[in-house]
């Protein structure tokens, strides 16, 4: 059941990528104040997706960001790789 509520989109990146740093060093970039209405669960699983997918597409050296943006409607997320595609 999809649970709607406000998410901090910094912090949860945050959890994701400390969750992931066993992998691969992640950097996130982003400041406070990005809220958005969402399911945090499912939300969570979408980074971990991304993570991973950057993770297994780049060299194991090359570094990994996830930038959060507040936008004046929406919160945007950028996974940041080295890899190709």
């Amino acid at each position: 059941t999809e649970i709607r509520a406000e998410v901090d989109l910094l912090a949860l990146a945050q959890r994701v990528a400390q969750r992931m740093r066993s992998l691969r060093q992640i950097h996130v970039i982003g400041g406070p104040g990005c809220v958005v209405l969402g399911d945090e669960e499912l939300l969570d699983q979408a980074l971990s997706h991304l993570l991973q997918n950057a993770i297994e597409a780049s060299d194991p050296d090359a570094p990994i960001s996830m930038e959060i943006a507040n936008t004046a409607l929406r919160g945007e997320i950028a996974v940041v790789d080295a890899g190709e595609g």
